[in-house]
């Protein structure tokens, strides 16, 4: 069998120590890159030199080494290229050969680390008495040293202070939303009076995400960049232009016909026959009829949608956005499935339980709808929703785009953790939608490749509340196979790297000892941030967030592999699979940007 391949990992790529204690796993890992778990003498090195009193049974280093990977595998099961790469080390130290040389490297490394310490005790021995000699020597001069320095650094004016001020001048986008976050947090976990907005605010703002959806005055982008706001705006509003979507012109000319019909009657009766009459094999047309179906049958609901006390926020999801939604997603095939009931996303809980390493009943956000790809009894979250009654405080509704913003991120997240060409990467996007009564509005979150991450907002549907206006429904039943679009292509990239995989597997190269070439980790996976969630337990005081690589620039781009390092990667053939996926070969030196085994 081949040697297990990181793919889609990034080169050099380790875990953290934050990722050791969350795992319960020793923090050699840390230290030691992904692609050198299968170097024996560089693991048994460093299990023995972090053990505080090696073990000579290298049969059982080699057991708890493995079972430490499965703790990996289990922890990190939303990050589907690093779950997999244990999965098959894991199969790697089963062969009884790999065992033998891992034995083998265990003895030879103890044997060093031995001798190594025996000879470090005589020298070191030695040494103390030159020390300490020089020391006493050398004690009053050092004294003088350490005045003399300290009277320089009075008499001397600090520089310091004009630094700051000029970089704060240029900071990026991310920093300045970063260290705003930063400093609500500071009065948030102080219990400070901070407002529900502000406190929704300091969520965007630690999840590195910048929101377009809330442009009023008190929102993030004026709170943050005042004066600049609408140049924040101009800027960013026009990344990552939406794909244009049109709906076919015989199922807009049937819904035309269908609308015109209830109004002329008052009733659905004709446009039901008519529709019977045209229905044919064209599922496009069923969700027409369903949409009918909940005019009819929710008029109750529809009467008093403004009557809290009678609707509730599961009655508008359950009796008139899920159906809808459930029939559109049965256009593509039934590729994606919705999941009603504040349920929690596995990549949102393992995340939280990272973050939150030392507390235990972690519960990641409950998400009112959930949209899934299923494999294998597994579910990959491909977008996000939250519902509120149509008559609600707007404190509530900006409190819900807060957490559906962060729920869209992971969804983002997720994905970017589990693909790897660089063509699926650019088309990965985090969809939510959020339900107010009767108008929805879809949400997209994006990864800019400085680490900033863009909330912004679609388009709005807007359910009819009677047959007589369901002319208007026109652009949102547009709208709503746009939204089924969107989520289909977010499981297809999964599906994609799930067959991908499959393919690796099953190739017949796996049968020889041919080497195989890395498939490298794509562009972003270095952009990615952390996500801010809440303690659990209600207590701010326990609020923490991860700030590590929120600024580190990622703008200077990578150095190409040089010609030798594609010698060492190349396949039997002399190909190598570059890091922008093309196809190099070393020795005609020509590229291709296809596959050259593609017919």
């Amino acid at each position: 069998m081949r040697d297990p391949m990181p793919h889609g990992l990034p080169k050099n790529f380790r875990l953290s120590e934050r990722d050791c204690n969350s795992s319960l796993i020793p923090l050699y890992f840390s230290r030691l890159p992904v692609e050198r778990w299968l170097d024996c003498n560089a693991v048994s090195k460093l299990i023995i030199e972090n053990a505080t009193t090696p073990q000579k049974q290298a049969n059982r280093i080699l057991t708890s080494f493995v079972s430490d990977l499965n703790k990996i595998k289990s922890n990190k099961h939303t990050h589907f290229n690093l779950a997999n790469y244990c999965h098959d080390i894991m199969n790697y130290y089963k062969v009884t050969d790999n065992k033998k040389a891992f034995y083998s490297s265990y003895n030879e490394e103890l044997d060093l680390f031995q001798d190594m310490k025996r000879q470090h005790y005589l020298a070191q021995k030695s040494a103390n008495l030159v020390t300490e000699r020089a020391l006493l020597d050398n004690i009053a001069n050092l004294e003088n040293d350490v005045h003399s320095r300290e009277r320089g650094q009075i008499d001397e004016p600090s520089s310091s202070q004009n630094t700051i001020t000029k970089e704060n001048k240029h900071t990026s986008v991310l920093t300045r939303i970063f260290e705003f976050g930063d400093k609500l947090h500071k009065r948030y976990i102080q219990d400070d009076n901070l407002s529900q907005q502000e406190t929704d605010i300091m969520k965007i703002c630690l999840s590195s995400i910048l929101d377009l959806v809330d442009l009023n005055r008190y929102g993030q982008i004026q709170s943050i960049f005042k004066d600049d706001y609408q140049k924040i705006i101009s800027k960013y509003s026009q990344m990552f232009p939406l794909k244009p979507y049109k709906l076919d012109e015989k199922i807009d000319a049937h819904f035309l016909v269908v609308a015109a019909k209830c109004k002329a009657n008052n009733n659905s009766s004709d446009a039901r026959k008519y529709l019977q009459k045209m229905i044919s094999g064209r599922k496009e047309l069923k969700v027409i009829e369903q949409v009918l179906d909940i005019l009819d049958e929710e008029k109750f609901l529809f009467q008093n949608i403004s009557r809290t006390n009678l609707i509730t926020e599961q009655d508008i999801v359950s009796k008139v956005w899920a159906p809808l939604l459930k029939k559109t997603l049965s256009v593509g095939g039934d590729l994606v499935r919705i999941k009603l009931g504040e349920s929690i996303s596995q990549y949102s809980q393992a995340e939280k339980q990272l973050q939150y390493v030392n507390m235990k009943h972690i519960r990641a956000f409950k998400v009112d709808i959930r949209f899934l790809y299923d494999l294998n009894g597994n579910e990959y979250d491909v977008g996000a929703g939250e519902a509120a009654k149509e008559a609600v405080e707007e404190a509530k509704v900006l409190s819900d785009k807060s957490k559906l913003l962060r729920e869209g991120k992971d969804v983002l997240d997720c994905i970017l953790n589990t693909v790897i060409p660089e063509d699926d990467v650019k088309n990965a996007i985090g969809h939510t939608i959020q339900i107010k009564g009767l108008c929805a509005q879809l949400i997209s979150v994006y990864l800019n490749p400085t680490g900033l991450y863009i909330a912004k907002p679609l388009f709005k549907i807007y359910f009819p509340s009677s047959l007589l206006d369901l002319s208007d429904f026109r652009e949102g039943l547009k709208n709503i196979f746009h939204f089924a679009h969107l989520l289909e292509d977010n499981a297809k990239l999964y599906e994609s790297a799930m067959n991908s995989r499959k393919r690796r597997l099953s190739c017949i190269g796996c049968d020889y000892s041919t080497r195989e070439s890395k498939q490298p980790g794509h562009s972003l996976l270095s952009s990615m941030k952390p996500t801010y969630y809440t303690p659990s337990n209600g207590n701010r005081t326990y609020s923490v967030f991860n700030h590590s690589n929120t600024h580190q620039s990622i703008n200077t781009p990578s150095p190409e592999p040089t010609v030798e390092e594609n010698k060492l990667d190349a396949d039997e053939n002399g190909w190598v699979l570059m890091q922008d996926g093309k196809w190099f070969h070393h020795e005609a030196m020509i590229t291709l940007d296809i596959s050259p085994y593609e017919e």
